[in-house]
């Protein structure tokens, strides 16, 4: 007989014991004292289930003699029993099983796994516990003694007042302690005040004659003169401005304004303020930014970051004649309140390279007074080519803004070589941009003036040099006295050093 593996049964819990059941292959579990039933066909496979059994063929009568004879000879060696155990080892493993599965239905066998414990069973160990520790029984004769001669007062005679009832073991239970009763306080009494002796009332007066009704007319109201509203301790620097009209919206109430208002807080109001409201009161909002600011209450950089914000909502295509003006007059605020500021460049160079708007002008004469004199020759080539048709004012400042860094940056390489120490502004790079451009357009127009002279009249004498310095920044040797000569005039790139300027030479040749 031959075991074969035909299947793997994986379970979640721990088997106490396992066997077969009859002979079909039906599979017997006992899991926590439990008994399950595994039928064979959804155990084995179909080939197992299933088996065609071939009929032996007869056997030759030598192989039935041989086989008869050992047999024989095998019984005469061994015992009956020792016979019946070989012969059946699976037979009894089978029966062993089978009485194991037996007293687990029976109950004679416990589960391995403990059960949980019930209020009974907790309560009955503990009992046996306390009887464990506390094995006398209380001494309680002497107390019953006690309450029976208290309770024969009247004193039988004949009858022994010690003679009590024999006392019954009963067992332990568990009670809670008895906890002495609290005395209470006895307060005294408190005493009710008594009311003094009223005075007798004195006599009720005769009831005067019923009046006759009179409908009563309601007066008229009276109107009082109407008197201002004064506010109540407003800061110093607001007290110039109550009776405007632009005030009066941003304050409808003057008597509300706290006391704790900074100038900073004031000055925020107005921009906002002055970006939705009408052309006249955006001129007089600007007129009282230009008193507070020569009264030196606000902060220069702040004001010119609020009027940037300001600038970028009133700029916008088709303006009359008062928005430009007011828009020039904000341009010349932020260009007097800081000057370096690369926000009032950025919007300048942007005006300059927007065509919709006609503001180039405006940017013009804004450059020329911070000192760019040569805006209009040089910078409106350069943005000239920023823009289109499509594009808009934002699109232009990002571009500016892009120009202006790479421009500063090679502002900062020139200065390194010069070892200046001076503070570097915006203006500074637009001028140093404008003279970069002039020297390169006066190379190209000395490269197209240049005139050649013919091969004859070179000699071959040694060549004169000399030192000449012009207005312009060009350097060309003096002619020699005795015969003419043709000069080389080369340029200098500019930001050299007076002693770099000495160790330069020209060569002119006779």
């Amino acid at each position: 007989m031959e075991n074969r593996l035909l299947r793997v049964l994986q379970l979640n819990s721990v088997l106490e014991c396992l066997s077969y059941c009859e002979e079909s292959g039906d599979l017997l579990l006992g899991i926590a004292g439990n008994l399950y039933r595994i039928p064979h066909k959804h155990l084995l496979p179909t080939e197992s289930r299933t088996q065609d059994w071939d009929e032996l063929s007869e056997l030759p009568k030598m192989w039935s003699s041989r086989l008869e004879c050992r047999a024989s000879h095998n019984a005469k060696m061994l015992g009956p029993e020792n016979i019946a155990e070989n012969k059946y080892p699976e037979l009894g493993a089978l029966m062993e099983r089978h009485k194991d599965l037996e007293s687990l239905l029976k109950g004679e066998v416990d589960c391995k796994k403990k059960g949980r414990h019930t209020q009974q069973m907790k309560v009955e160990a503990f009992s046996n516990y306390l009887h464990l520790i506390y094995r006398e029984p209380p001494k309680i004769r002497d107390k019953l003694v006690e309450m029976a001669s208290w309770l024969n007062k009247d004193g039988e005679e004949g009858k022994d007042d010690t003679q009590t009832a024999p006392i019954a073991e009963c067992k332990w239970r568990r009670t809670r302690p008895i906890q002495p009763a609290k005395k209470l306080k006895h307060l005294p009494p408190i005493k009710r005040p008594t009311p003094p002796m009223a005075p007798p009332p004195d006599p009720m007066p005769p009831s005067p004659p019923p009046t006759p009704c009179v409908p009563n007319t309601p007066p008229k109201p009276t109107r009082l003169p109407h008197t201002p509203i004064t506010p109540s301790n407003p800061p110093a620097f607001l007290r110039q401005f109550l009776g405007e009209d632009w005030f009066l919206k941003i304050f409808p109430d003057p008597s509300c304004i706290s006391s704790s208002v900074s100038p900073r807080e004031f000055c925020s109001l107005l921009c906002d303020f002055m970006v939705s409201c009408s052309m006249t009161q955006k001129q007089s909002v600007l007129k009282a930014l230009l008193m507070l600011l020569q009264q030196q209450v606000l902060d220069n950089e702040a004001l010119c970051n609020r009027l940037h914000v300001c600038l970028q909502s009133c700029v916008h295509k088709h303006m009359s004649m008062e928005q430009q003006l007011f828009v020039s007059e904000l341009l010349n605020l932020m260009a007097q309140l800081s000057p370096n500021s690369s926000v009032t460049i950025v919007e300048l160079l942007a005006m300059l390279a927007d065509k919709d708007r006609d503001l180039k002008t405006l940017a013009l004469s804004v450059l020329k007074m911070l000192g760019v004199e040569e805006a209009e020759l040089w910078l409106s080539p350069e943005v000239e080519f920023w823009t289109t048709s499509e594009q808009q004012l934002k699109s232009m400042r990002d571009k500016a803004s892009h120009w202006l860094n790479t421009w500063t940056k090679k502002y900062k390489e020139h200065r390194k070589c010069l070892r200046s120490k001076t503070r570097m502004s915006p203006v500074e790079v637009l001028k140093y941009f404008c003279s970069v451009q002039r020297c390169k357009q006066k190379t190209e127009d000395d490269r197209n003036d240049a005139v050649l002279p013919p091969s004859g009249s070179f000699k071959s004498s040694a060549p004169t040099v000399a030192l000449s310095t012009h207005a312009d920044g060009f350097y060309t040797p003096p002619p020699p006295t005795n015969e003419p000569c043709h000069t080389l005039s080369f340029p200098l790139p500019p930001g050299l050093s007076e002693a770099q300027k000495a160790l330069t030479t020209q060569i002119f040749l006779p």
